[in-house]
């Protein structure tokens, strides 16, 4: 497995970069496997594949505040992130490890490499929900997912010094909570986990067993992702 620390400048180049990723490896053949990890600088709220901006964004408020709306590959609900949140992807092959085909199956597996990246740095967390990560009934990390041809795509935001309360003014109350929620609104729901990121990094990419090295990749395609999708409102605000 390749690891990688890349950011990127533009919000909607790290939307557009996780397509990238799981292309890439599904061409590159069954070996192919990647680990990313990536820092956001600037507010960006980011829908699930069939998420519908009426009932999850506050829109007007997003273009007012010009805070980028995108829509990623994957499913899931919708997440505001920026500054303050790690943001991990991995690409798992699915020749190489059969039993993710299950989702169930894969959900859990993911949160188990999570609880053991967290157990390295000596805190105890729990999976609940759907595929949460919480530190009791308080949610720090959401998840998704994407099932490829030949390989998923995993990926989730870890929320460690995160303005909370920046939540509520670009989302609204989800129509689907899980059970556990009950009806506590976004920021009674969920919780900062201080770690250092970069111990929290170096303990991910421990786990997963994955090693620095290079992702090829070309930019002629993040422009003509960028172009038809991730900085395309007919993609973006198509629902």
């Amino acid at each position: 497995m390749i690891f990688t620390d890349l950011t990127f400048e533009n919000p909607a180049s790290n939307i557009a970069f996780e397509q990238i990723l799981l292309e890439g490896a599904e061409q590159a053949g069954d070996e192919a496997e990647y680990l990313r990890i990536w820092r956001p600088e600037a507010y960006m709220v980011v829908l699930g594949r069939g998420g519908k901006i009426s009932d999850d964004v506050h829109l007007e408020q997003c273009q007012q505040d010009q805070v980028p709306v995108i829509r990623r590959i994957s499913g899931g609900g919708t997440i505001i992130t920026g500054r303050g949140c790690l943001m991990y992807t991995t690409v798992l092959s699915l020749a190489k490890h059969r039993a993710l085909q299950d989702i169930t199956y894969c959900h859990q597996h993911i949160a188990s490499q999570m609880l053991a990246a967290y157990e390295k740095l000596g805190l105890e967390i729990e999976s609940k929900g759907h595929s949460d990560l919480c530190v009791g009934d308080k949610k720090f990390s959401g998840n998704a997912m994407r099932m490829g041809r030949t390989h998923l795509i995993y990926h989730g935001t870890l929320l460690i010094n995160f303005d909370l309360e920046i939540i509520s003014r670009y989302l609204k109350q989800p129509p689907r909570r899980p059970e556990y929620r009950e009806k506590r609104d976004h920021v009674d729901f969920v919780r900062n986990l201080a770690v250092d990121p970069q111990q929290l990094c170096e303990s991910i990419q421990d786990v997963f067993g994955a090693e620095p090295g290079n992702v090829e990749w070309a930019e002629d395609k993040m422009q003509t992702l960028l172009a038809e999708r991730f900085e395309n409102p007919k993609w973006n605000l198509r629902f």
